[in-house]
């Protein structure tokens, strides 16, 4: 699961203030989701919320199936074959 050390990589080095890195701490307390049961709901919705495009596309990289139909889920539309950057850009109209 390099994916999510990457993901936690990038986002602890960028954080802009203490509540954001509460909030990313947050994201990696149950990290056993991720790798046992491959639930990235939290991941998604964080990085929906925050604008995050590299979570997304690391995520659709890694399990785009299971990511695709969460974001289904989500955003109650179909987004399937599209990149995160994308996706945010759907959000923001």
């Amino acid at each position: 699961m390099l994916m999510l050390l990457d993901i936690s990589y990038k986002l602890f080095s960028k954080y802009k203030s203490e509540e954001e890195k509460i909030e990313i701490e947050n994201l990696f307390k149950d990290v056993e989701l991720y790798l046992m049961y491959e639930d990235f709901q939290s991941l998604i919705q964080y990085a929906l919320k925050k604008g995050k495009t590299h979570i997304l596309d690391s995520l659709i990289s890694y399990d785009a199936n299971n990511v695709y139909n969460e974001l289904d889920i989500i955003l109650g539309k179909n987004v399937s074959g599209l990149s995160g950057k994308k996706i945010i850009g759907i959000l923001d109209k």
